[in-house]
């Protein structure tokens, strides 16, 4: 049933009630029907900055802002009229996604939805970043599937959705570095591969990885392959630098790395 899938950890995010962001903006209703061809640019623009708001400060974000984002130039009477247009063009869509919806109770436009009837994977990405220091196996294989879709909101390129961006790599990357220091190479060593994947996904010259998946490949008896995710991490880092990648093998082999555990 549908409530299973929900409570799984590992696989595919729902397609059900669901609101993704990673691997690109897509909307579906109860019936997984995609619903994302019903936000044009503009209402895109709108549901994300007072979704993404929501998330970030739990209090939303101020009609000053979003007319600054959206409407700027415009007076603040038509700034007001666009916004009221497009609230309620916005209203009956989200309706569809289920138990969704966008409220200024407080004065403050926020997004307020039910986690447990409508799903979203920066949600639940946000919830499994904010455990971090009481990370399970299950919890990272999650958070590795999840950003396994793709990069986050990839097909969007707002000024102010950059910093969300960022800080989601530095995140992803800081929360599974940190869990890796809780492994053991010997009895970890495929899933340390599969971090070190996810972490390639985000920044592809990220040392620490390819220490760690060099390490865990060894481990397996996969030498070949050792060398060859070392070889592609220095053609890549002497493209993105323009200088030689000053390790040798030998040298990343014998895992001279600051806290490495092994």
């Amino acid at each position: 049933s549908e409530m299973c899938i929900r409570d799984s950890t590992i696989g595919a995010s729902p397609r059900k009630n669901a609101v993704l962001f990673f691997g690109g903006f897509q909307v579906f209703n109860g019936q997984g029907e995609e619903l994302t061809m019903k936000f044009t640019p503009l209402l895109k623009e709108l549901f994300l900055l007072i979704w993404l708001s929501t998330l970030k400060n739990n209090k939303g974000i101020s009609s000053e802002k979003l007319a600054e984002i959206l409407w700027f130039g415009k007076s603040n009477s038509s700034a007001r009229n666009n916004r009221a247009v497009n609230i309620a063009k916005l209203k009956p869509v989200l309706a569809e996604i289920g138990q969704c919806e966008i409220t200024q109770k407080t004065g403050y436009w926020k997004a307020i939805f039910e986690p447990t009837e409508v799903y979203n994977d920066y949600f639940d990405f946000l919830k499994i970043i904010n455990s971090k220091h009481n990370l399970t196996e299950e919890k990272v294989l999650r958070l590795i599937e999840i950003t396994k879709q793709g990069p986050f909101l990839f097909n969007l390129n707002y000024e102010w959705l950059d910093e969300y961006k960022a800080s989601i790599s530095e995140k992803i990357i800081d929360t599974l570095l940190s869990f890796t220091k809780t492994l053991h190479l010997k009895k970890d060593a495929n899933l340390i591969i599969q971090i070190a994947e996810a972490i390639f996904n985000f920044d592809s010259i990220n040392e620490k990885a390819m220490v760690l998946k060099c390490n865990a490949l060894i481990e397996l008896g996969m030498h070949s392959l050792s060398k060859g995710t070392y070889q592609k991490f220095s053609k890549e880092y002497k493209t993105l630098y323009d200088e030689e990648y000053e390790r040798s093998f030998v040298d990343v082999a014998n895992r001279k790395m600051p806290n490495f555990t092994s």
